[in-house]
C-alpha cells in the first residue's frame, strides 16, 4: 500500500486482501480522508503486487511503481486525474533482480524511479510526454 498527496486530494494505492484479483486499486480521499468517488482497479493484469509500491501525482495524474512478485519485473502504471488507467509499461532497466523498495517522485517534466535490490540502488527517470 502507499499513499500520496496530489492537487486536491490523497491517492492511496494498494492490493485488496482476500479478493478474486490481485489488481492494484486507487482510492481518492479529500483532505479529511473521506473517499471521493468509487474504488477503482488500476490495473487487473498486475497480479502479484506485493513486494514493494510507490506513488507520485505529476502531469495530471497519479504513477504507481511496484515490484511484481514471481520475477524481476517492476511495473509503472500512469492514470489520468480520476484514476483509470493511462498505460502500464514493464520497466526493462530495473530487471536486475527482484526489487527490495522503491521510491517514485515527479520533478515537473518526468518521474524519477529509485529501486533498491541486492545489486545496489537503480535510478530511472521517465519523461512524460504530452
Amino acid at each position: 500500500m502507499t499513499i500520496e498527496w496530489g492537487e486536491r486530494r490523497f491517492g492511496l494505492a494498494f492490493v485488496p486482501a482476500h479478493t478474486l484479483t490481485d489488481a492494484v486499486h486507487l482510492a481518492l480521499l479529500d483532505p479529511a480522508g473521506m473517499l471521493v468517488g468509487p474504488v477503482r482497479p488500476v490495473c487487473s493484469d498486475c497480479q502479484l503486487c506485493f513486494r514493494s509500491m510507490a506513488m507520485a501525482w505529476g502531469a495530471g495524474g497519479w504513477a504507481i511503481v511496484c515490484d511484481l512478485e514471481g520475477g524481476p519485473e517492476t511495473r509503472l502504471m500512469r492514470t489520468d486525474a480520476s484514476g483509470t488507467l493511462i498505460r502500464a509499461t514493464d520497466l526493462d532497466d530495473l530487471r536486475v533482480g527482484p526489487v527490495d523498495s522503491v521510491s517514485l517522485a515527479f520533478d515537473g517534466e518526468g518521474f524519477g524511479l529509485l529501486g533498491r535490490h541486492d545489486g545496489g540502488l537503480v535510478f530511472t527517470r521517465h519523461v512524460v510526454v504530452p
